[in-house]
């Protein structure tokens, strides 16, 4: 099983991308995905009902505090019932992706494949909230295969740039993306 982790700072909205990016999965057909939320003050998923998708919520909500706890037991629980072929683990704003990708790998009981980590970023947000996104972003970054700065078609090509620029201040090297609004 694969595992997806999508990691954003405060204020960050992940479910429009999630949403497409599971569509995106399933674009060679069905597929067994699981998205696991730790973070619920999103908006409710619009899943394509034909697909093989569920949504579940982390019961101890904060994966920074209690990890082995809650989110290990959780996965364990998820690969035994369905054996999803993907997770898609929204994390909360706080959040450190090397932490839970070592926990992860150091646990038994079920078994990971590929771990991916994707940090979405809001254009719409970066004038107000780019200072207290500088933490987490530290964090996020480090493990990131994929930078998606959502919200580009809101915002003037300036906004954007400021966005990437403050991504590769920060030493990220690898690929961003854009997404539109949703």
């Amino acid at each position: 099983m694969d595992i997806i982790m999508v990691a954003a700072p405060l204020g960050v909205d992940r479910t429009g991308f999630i949403s497409y990016l599971i569509e995106n999965l399933m674009v060679d057909g069905p597929r067994n995905v699981v998205v696991l939320r730790n973070d619920m003050t999103g908006k409710e998923f619009d899943l394509v009902t034909d697909c093989d998708v569920s949504v579940e919520n982390l019961r101890g909500g904060c994966v920074s505090c209690s990890l082995k706890s809650d989110l290990i037991p959780a996965i364990r629980e998820i690969s035994s019932r369905s054996g999803p072929e993907i997770i898609i683990f929204e994390t909360n704003h706080n959040a450190q992706p090397a932490v839970v990708i070592d926990a992860m790998m150091g646990c038994t009981g079920f078994d990971i494949g590929e771990i991916c980590t994707i940090v979405i970023l809001d254009a719409r947000l970066f004038n107000n909230h780019h200072r207290v996104w500088e933490k987490p972003l530290s964090h996020q970054l480090k493990e990131a295969q994929l930078v998606v700065i959502d919200g580009v078609n809101d915002v003037d090509d300036l906004v954007t740039e400021r966005v990437m620029e403050m991504v590769r201040n920060m030493g990220y090297e690898g690929s961003i993306s854009y997404f539109p609004a949703n």
